[in-house]
């Protein structure tokens, strides 16, 4: 058995502090694997995430992506990196014990120049896997939010086949550089570079200016819908069975006009379902009803079971909620509650949990195959889990990697370093965001 030498992808979880290397050595049964690493190592401080000198000022903070009372909650977190990073390294190192898989990085935390040698086998036979890609966290820092949401969005084959369909003429910014990257890895590149892709949507968010943590989830939100308003009349919209209830066709054809189709897109039965919420009196009345669209649905915190159909069921259980409602039966205001109905599901599913889910339980159970008659009782399709985007860290501080099925085989991927795993571990209890795609 060959030994592998990697590198923990650079990741300073919010820090803008020195670092200097230091070398540890894990072993196991079958191999010795070096580990070179950064680790917070400030100088002018004792205190973990205490900022350096020369931030003498919260407008200087703020410059380098961060405040004063977020140094402040960073330290109250308690968390610091080599935690981090040994949760994941004993998560990628249970792999096949016959396979040497770890793909050698250099010392910046790239790939070396020799790349194209993807995998080495224990037979010495070495091969390039198409289609199995990192991302750089070398140039720009903290964006493992962004680089684990895009390993998962590659990885939504329609997504990027449509994407790539789409004349050069005819595609904007974020599209034209997503476009570019699907070219790379069609050509075998193994380490792109998402820096564009930040700088683009930075033109609208803010927080993607500066070098700070920001949320898995709310990155694959923003992305979807600036992608859906550059791909506005690209591709068919094929619009769900309208509803026979007069109300709730009203209500329908409310959200059909303000949103589908106004962004008429294959986006849209890809990555766009809609909720139904009924608004009912004390007495049971139903008031109003109104639609909505959703992209990513985030579940609640378990209250008996954590698996994720009774989370999926939890989710559209009717809620009481404080304040009055004017019922037109009832003729008078109600208090009333909220019942929610996820009336169609489009072709990628994603499921999203709170960061609390993670840190304060042992995380959610969920099937390979998701059965919708089980959470809905009038639609009956299969989807099947294609990805995952894994947290480890608290609200505060953490890094996101990736679990993305390619080539019938499942990877862990952390920034511009992956390794194939087996399928039994893909169940994972820091899992954060799931893909489901229908079967």
């Amino acid at each position: 058995m060959k030994e592998g030498k990697i590198n923990i992808p650079n990741t300073n979880f919010g820090l803008n502090s020195d670092s200097s290397p230091k070398t540890d050595k894990i072993k196991d049964k079958s191999n010795t694997i070096n580990i070179k690493s950064k680790i917070i190592d400030n100088k002018n401080s004792q205190q973990m995430g205490k900022p350096k000198s020369n931030l003498k000022d919260n407008k200087t903070q703020e410059k380098m992506g961060h405040t004063k009372n977020q140094f402040e909650d960073i330290k109250k977190t308690k968390m610091n990196y080599e935690g981090t990073k040994n949760n994941f390294m004993n998560d990628l190192n249970n792999s096949n014990p016959n396979i040497n898989n770890n793909k050698q990085l250099d010392k910046r935390g790239s790939f070396p120049n020799n790349s194209e040698k993807s995998y080495t086998y224990s037979d010495g036979e070495e091969k390039k896997i198409k289609g199995i890609f990192g991302f750089k966290n070398n140039k720009i820092f903290n964006n493992c939010f962004m680089n684990s949401s895009l390993q998962n969005l590659f990885c939504c084959k329609e997504f990027t086949k449509l994407i790539h369909s789409v004349k050069d003429e005819d595609l904007k910014p974020l599209s034209k550089e997503i476009k570019h990257l699907i070219d790379q890895i069609n050509k075998g590149e193994t380490l792109l570079d998402p820096t564009n892709i930040k700088d683009i949507l930075s033109e609208e968010e803010e927080k993607y200016k500066y070098n700070q943590q920001s949320d898995a989830n709310e990155f694959i939100t923003i992305f979807l819908n600036r992608l859906l308003k550059e791909l506005n009349g690209k591709g068919e919209y094929n619009q769900p069975k309208i509803p026979a209830d007069i109300l709730e066709k009203k209500a329908f054809k409310k959200l059909e006009e303000r949103f589908f189709l106004k962004n008429k897109s294959f986006l849209l039965n890809m990555f766009y379902g809609r909720l139904k919420r009924e608004y009912r009196c004390e007495n049971g009345h139903i008031c109003t009803i109104k639609f909505n669209n959703f992209s990513t649905l985030i579940l609640p915190e378990p209250e008996e079971s954590n698996y994720i159909i009774d989370l999926l069921n939890l989710y559209q259980r009717e809620k009481k909620i404080d304040g009055k409602i004017f019922c037109q039966e009832c003729q008078k205001e109600s208090s009333y509650s909220i019942k929610t109905k996820i009336y169609n599901i489009p072709e990628y599913f994603i499921l999203c949990l709170e960061k609390e889910m993670i840190y304060n339980s042992t995380g959610i159970k969920y099937p390979k195959i998701l059965e919708t008659k089980d959470f809905i009782n009038d639609i009956d399709e299969k989807y099947s889990l294609f990805s995952l985007i894994i947290y480890f860290g608290d609200r505060k501080v953490g890094h996101y990697t990736a679990k993305c099925k390619k080539n019938n085989n499942w990877y862990n991927i952390s920034d511009s370093y992956y390794k194939i795993i087996e399928q039994k571990d893909i169940n994972d209890k820091n899992a954060i965001i799931l893909f489901y795609e229908k079967i």
